[in-house]
């Protein structure tokens, strides 16, 4: 990880007349960060900042009061992949602020930025640890033009403690699309729904699929989901959405799988897919996971790749 150390270098003589006002700027910044931020509560966001080593994915575009200070730690991106890196980060903050930096004003800096994003996936539901009430997550987007339905449909993907997952009601799959950047089209929001829990059910069947050709001693109706979540700016090249799918086989073992779903008639990077025919979705097990190898080697074998594909094997069973 890069640091800044202090030089013995006054870097505040090097500004020229015109570069007086980013070094009061620098010094507002610099003085925010280090304090208790007061621009915790987030009214929009946007991939921007993302911690690799910590696991927390910041996502801050723009808050009450500071949005001009995220804007400028926005531009700090300079691969432009829309995430900002630590070494990103540490290098916009030797750019802005008008004097060395030491690691601890670093560290603590950063610990903000951190907070920020931590305080506004409170208030997210996609995010697993948020704090919102059922009521809360169905509330529709500011100046949304139509209500949306905010009843829910139970899938047939069973769950590990007993009974069967639920799919999003509109309105929350619609809120979810917008977090994530995309343009869902409000009028056709039923409609996504319906490709979004058709597209889950195909998926639970390449599970399946996959799962009686590696390990066919467990019957498939006692292979449970216990758990999954979305990496979606993870995802393979070509991939618009990925998931990662644990689930429990007889009790005894879990397997996570990798989902990847594929837009075969692509248009843009944020217009969504409407019918489950324009999406392929390929899986196998978690190359991360300590019986993938095993299981992937005994899976291309029997069907001559690694992977299971809607493409090849997608008969509904339900």
């Amino acid at each position: 990880m890069r640091r800044l150390h202090a030089c013995g270098r006054d870097r505040s003589m090097e500004f020229a007349p015109g570069q007086i006002l980013k070094s009061m700027a620098g010094s507002v910044l610099l003085s925010l960060l280090m304090s208790t931020p007061s621009y915790a509560k987030v009214v929009k966001s946007a991939p921007i900042l993302a911690p690799k080593d910590t696991g927390v994915e910041i996502t801050i575009d723009e808050a009450h009061g500071q949005a001009e200070i995220l804007d400028r730690i926005s531009k700090w991106d300079s691969n432009k992949n829309g995430r900002i890196s630590r070494e990103e980060f540490e290098s916009g903050m030797r750019d802005y602020v008008p004097h060395e930096l030491s690691p601890g004003q670093l560290d603590q800096a950063w610990a903000r930025i951190q907070g920020v994003e931590l305080e506004r996936r409170a208030t997210d539901p996609s995010y697993s640890g948020n704090k919102l009430t059922d009521e809360q997550k169905q509330l529709p987007q500011p100046g949304q033009p139509i209500d949306l339905p905010t009843s829910r449909v139970k899938s047939h993907i069973p769950k590990q403690e007993g009974g069967f997952w639920q799919y999003p009601s509109p309105q929350q799959a619609y809120n979810a699309m917008v977090r994530k950047g995309k343009d869902p089209d409000i009028y056709r929001a039923k409609d996504f729904v319906s490709t979004h829990n058709e597209m889950n059910e195909r998926g639970w069947n390449q599970v399946l699929h996959y799962e009686s050709i590696t390990h066919p001693e467990c019957p498939q109706e006692k292979i449970k989901l216990s758990k999954f979540n979305g990496d979606y700016d993870g995802r393979v090249k070509g991939s618009f959405d990925r998931h990662y799918w644990t689930v429990n086989r007889c009790g005894t073992e879990e397997q996570t799988y990798v989902l990847d779903y594929f837009d075969l008639k692509k248009q843009d990077e944020i217009t969504m897919p409407y019918s489950n025919e324009d999406i392929e979705i390929q899986v196998k097990p978690d190359p991360a996971s300590a019986a993938a190898k095993k299981d992937t080697e005994k899976y291309k074998a029997k069907v001559g790749k690694e992977y299971s594909s809607t493409s090849d094997f997608d008969t509904m069973l339900f």
